[in-house]
């Protein structure tokens, strides 16, 4: 393995640990502002906030396995789903995506970086991977992760 490619590596892993943070970062802050924008916040006069009501909540489509799968686990369990496998699967699902949306995203700039050319894979899969990495849709308000860390708990 020659050192160019070592390098090319270690960047991707580096960026893509970078990336993965910001990435839950965005989607956190970005989730709890148009939840509140779709009236699912209500700052009271009392100076407390009213969680919940809304008619839709948005959601990154990468991360909606996650939020279905935690919701699941809270239908079957009837409250928390700390400790139980579903639990820990919806966990891991919500954070893949971000790790994923960070890993391709690290690809393409490491290859813009360093003038490789950028493989987008067959029908720009990769790209449409970003997309659905970064973009907002509107699902069931219970569906979407704003609704586990505002409503829910």
């Amino acid at each position: 393995m020659t050192r160019a490619r070592v390098i090319r590596i270690a960047s991707t892993c580096v960026l893509t640990v970078i990336l993965s943070f910001g990435h839950f970062v965005y989607s956190w802050w970005c989730s709890i502002h148009f939840y509140e924008w779709s009236g699912g916040i209500h700052k009271l006069t009392s100076g407390w906030t009213q969680f919940g009501g809304a008619s839709r909540a948005w959601a990154i489509p990468l991360e909606l396995p996650g939020a279905v799968t935690l919701r699941l686990c809270q239908l079957h369990t009837q409250s928390e789903c700390n400790g139980t496998f579903l639990g820990q699967l919806s966990m891991v699902l919500l954070l893949l995506a971000s790790v994923i949306t960070a890993y391709f995203i690290s690809s393409v700039l490491v290859a813009l970086v360093t003038r490789q050319q950028i493989s987008w894979g067959r029908f720009y899969w990769r790209a449409i991977v970003i997309l659905l990495g970064l973009a907002w849709v509107p699902v069931r308000e219970d569906f979407a992760p704003v609704s586990q860390y505002t409503v829910m708990f």
